[in-house]
């Protein structure tokens, strides 16, 4: 994934606190991942991790899948979020259930909220911008400033290739929010001269 591809959209967002201890069904919802798309490793793997049951038994694809939804169907747990905080997906350009197959290996879930997609945690306790960054990135985003501030010794950063992306769009945010900070403070100095330049002459 090219870090130039990532969308800035999500670069200066923050966390808004939300109470998801009610109102599920009416101003929030879990979303849950399209099987459908899933390949057969992915299905393997969902189904070893979820029941410890060896699901590689000459069963076809379609029949992993539907495996797969029914015990999705006894965990619904898995995908709600567990702490009060959504955060942003500004002007997300997909389905809310190919966004929570793209994260699915990230302490993140998707969840929609008085009909827009956000992102949401699920998991706590320790610090998980790693996950929350990673998770924009999978989603095209650059991640959040807020979610820059990677921990060295919190949380459990990918591996690999990984590791360095999340670290090379965590940069770029930075550079970002810096070049658009820049803009503004040039922007609030013209304004401020033409300011004081009137007051000068007495036309304010």
């Amino acid at each position: 994934m090219k870090i130039s591809n990532l969308y800035c959209d999500a670069v200066i967002c923050q966390p808004i606190p939300f109470d998801f201890s009610e109102g599920y069904g009416e101003t929030w919802e879990t979303v849950y991942p399209d099987v459908t798309q899933w390949s057969r490793k992915r299905c393997v793997e969902y189904i070893e991790n979820k029941t410890y049951e060896d699901p590689d038994k000459g069963l076809t694809l379609d029949e992993l899948r539907d495996w797969c939804a029914n015990v999705m169907s006894d965990n619904p747990n898995d995908y709600d979020p567990m702490m009060n905080y959504l955060y942003p997906l500004p002007t997300y350009r997909d389905d809310p259930q190919s966004a929570q197959n793209a994260i699915q290996k990230t302490a993140c879930v998707v969840v929609t909220a008085h009909g827009y997609t956000y992102l949401a945690l699920a998991g706590g306790g320790m610090d998980l911008s790693w996950d929350i960054a990673l998770a924009y990135i999978l989603l095209g985003y650059l991640p959040p400033l807020f979610a820059c501030d990677l921990p060295e010794y919190a949380g459990d950063p990918p591996k690999g290739k990984q590791t360095k992306t999340i670290i090379a769009a965590c940069r770029r945010t930075c550079q970002v929010v810096r070049s658009q900070a820049k803009r503004r403070l040039e922007t609030l100095k013209n304004v401020s001269d033409r300011y004081y330049s009137k007051r000068k002459q007495g036309a304010v």
